[in-house]
Formats: structure tokens, sequence, C-alpha cells
């Protein structure tokens, strides 16, 4: 417990943000067009998210850690929108009434959920890793 007692609110912002997103590409698989950057570029995140807490367990605080979150932000966008120009046919054609949900539910839900640990690495980017002493 020693290593979670010195840990601000952005820390936890950041790794439930990485379970998201996890959860996310889960989802992403389901969806009616998969594209393997996509997934690859959300693992880039998370794997900068464990290698944060990981050196955030390091005595010496480095403090470029703290633009760890901000980092996460745009890579997530950068997955977010390279997956939405890749889904608009499906969209369109869900929308016209050609697919049905269960076409593009993946989809929407890895959306949602990639934004939503887009918004809570942007809480956090404002935020410090490490209490003050």
């Amino acid at each position: 417990m020693s290593y979670l007692k010195n840990k601000t609110a952005a820390f936890y912002l950041m790794i439930a943000a990485a379970i998201l997103s996890i959860i996310g590409i889960f989802f992403y698989r389901t969806s009616y067009v998969v594209e393997t950057h996509i997934q690859i570029i959300v693992c880039a995140a998370v794997a900068l998210t464990v290698v944060m807490a990981v050196l955030a367990g390091l005595k010496s605080e480095p403090r470029f850690l703290n633009l760890c979150a901000t980092v996460n932000a745009v890579i997530l966008g950068v997955a977010l929108i390279l997956s939405a120009s890749a889904q608009m046919d499906p969209l369109g054609f869900w929308i016209a009434g050609l697919y049905t949900y269960a076409q593009v539910k993946g989809y929407i839900f890895f959306a949602v959920l990639i934004l939503i640990a887009i918004i809570f690495n942007l809480i956090a980017s404002f935020m410090d890793l490490y209490k003050k002493k």
C-alpha cells in the first residue's frame, strides 16, 4: 500500500482510462469493419499507461510522467478519428436502414469508451500524479 499512498486522483483516472481502452478494444473487434492499426494504436496508449504506472513506483518521482496523460489523450484521439473514418460506410448504412444495430454496436461501444477514456486522461492532465509533500 505504500506504493499507492502518494498518488493523486490523476493516477487512478489514467488507470481507469487504460481499463476502458482495453474493454473498448474487445468491443471494436466485434464491429463490422476492423482495422489492425487502430488496435495497435490503442494498445500503445495502454502500454504507455503501464510504463507510467511502473515508473511512478520509483522513489525519484520523475516529473515528465505528468505528460503521460496528455500524450495518452492524443493517442486515443488519433485512434478514435482513424476508426471513425473506417466506420463511415457501416454507420451510414445503419442510418439508412440497410444494416442492423447489431452490425455497428461494437463500434459505437468502442467509440463511447474511448471518448470517456480521453476525457479521463484530459482531466488527469491538469493534476499532478504525486501528492505534494
